[in-house]
């Protein structure tokens, strides 16, 4: 490998140090991620092809797979390629219960509207969660035929273009909602089949990079 390599778009740089490689991004911060492998790649898939009825898949290098999920996920912005389009409906792994957590990775929209993130069960949202940057608040709510009472927060933690991590945490009475780190919003359960819960549902102006489910 030489000293000094160019893997993809952007500003990403990757610097071998002996047996090791570095990651420079563009903030100039050097971040030391894997041993010195050349040629693996993990494959992400880009999209549906309808031509050939699969997948499309983005052959990115592991070293810098491994930077984007140190760095929850920013390099893919880079490579400006939409690799968990929106809206995505993920299904649950296994039935939700207390101790559950969600993790959602991605980078806010330049000029952002909404977003929103559901808890969804086959006749509504358990637990809607919807930044409105057009208003400066998110709005926390429950849908089972209608909309039911609106709990409204008036900080907003995301901020346009920036990359952000939601975690959701499902304890005994509720929803825990943390971002970047930081606790900020708490949701009392108003369906209490937990059981019956088995889609994420993401949407608005976002780009995702990872999913946990």
């Amino acid at each position: 490998m030489k000293e000094f390599q160019k893997l993809q778009q952007g500003f990403t740089e990757v610097l071998s140090e002996g047996a090791k490689l570095l990651v420079r991004w563009r903030d100039n911060s050097v971040v030391t991620v894997a041993s010195n492998v050349e040629n693996d790649y993990t494959e992400l898939p880009v999209g549906w092809n309808k031509e050939r009825k699969a997948n499309d898949y983005l052959q990115q290098p592991q070293i810098i797979h491994f930077y984007n999920q140190l760095m929850g996920g920013v390099d893919l912005h880079d490579l400006e390629a939409n690799i968990n389009a929106v809206p995505c409906i993920t299904v649950i792994n296994g039935p939700l219960k207390p101790g559950k957590i969600f993790i959602i990775r991605g980078v806010i929209s330049t000029y952002p509207k909404r977003i929103q993130f559901n808890l969804r069960h086959r006749f509504g949202i358990a637990f809607h969660f919807n930044p409105r940057f057009d208003e400066n608040r998110i709005l926390c709510s429950t849908w089972d035929g209608n909309w039911g009472k609106e709990e409204f927060h008036g900080s907003m933690p995301f901020k346009p273009g920036q990359p952000f991590e939601v975690k959701i945490y499902c304890t005994d009475s509720g929803y825990s909602v943390s971002v970047d780190g930081h606790q900020m919003y708490t949701y009392k359960h108003r369906l209490m089949e937990l059981y019956k819960i088995d889609v994420l549902d993401i949407r608005g102006d976002l780009q995702l990079t990872s999913v946990e489910a």
